[in-house]
């Protein structure tokens, strides 16, 4: 899977990046999933399985340049 933002902006106010919001803090992985910071392909880092957990909420953070948004 696949996450994609764009911003306009010239630049390096144009440049995103890809992050989970865990807390407070911004991170590429989590104990389940990582995300490409560069292109935001998201990955299973386990197996999950619908037995032990039936759902998961991901909540992913892109950054441009100079700020974040949700």
């Amino acid at each position: 899977m696949k996450v994609f933002a764009e911003d306009k902006d010239p630049g390096e106010n144009g440049r995103v990046t890809y992050h989970f919001r865990v807390g407070n803090n911004n991170t590429q992985t989590t104990d389940e999933f990582m995300i490409n910071e560069i292109t935001g392909e998201l990955r299973t880092r386990v197996n999950l399985d619908r037995e032990k957990k039936s759902s998961y909420q991901v909540r992913d953070l892109y950054m441009n340049g100079i700020s974040m948004l949700l």
